[in-house]
């Protein structure tokens, strides 16, 4: 069932796959490729395990690193990239009050 937080998500879990709700985001994020240069990004939503942001210029399946705000380096896999967006997957969950400290930016 969908809890009510006081937030407002992107969508419920149970509509796109996603284990966990994302929420929005108005935070920059920086990406690299290993052995590419750095993309800067709008980060549009984020939970835990993943976000999404805006661009096209990544490889699907890529390892890339990946700075949100003002939170460092996070390892991540992109996961899918198309329309000017790309899902990554982090490499290890985001502690619940980093994901607090993205979403309110």
């Amino acid at each position: 069932m969908y809890r009510r937080t006081g937030f407002v998500g992107v969508l419920p879990s149970w509509t796109d796959r996603r284990s966990l709700l994302r929420f929005p985001s108005t935070a920059e994020a920086s990406v690299r490729e290993v052995g590419s240069k750095v993309v800067t990004a709008p980060l549009r939503d984020v939970s835990a395990l993943g976000c999404r942001i805006e661009t096209g210029e990544l490889t699907t399946g890529k390892t890339v690193w990946v700075t949100m705000g003002d939170i460092r380096v996070v390892g991540a896999e992109v996961r899918w990239s198309q329309g000017g967006e790309a899902g990554l997957s982090f490499a290890a969950p985001l502690h619940p009050s980093i994901v607090a400290h993205l979403r309110t930016r």
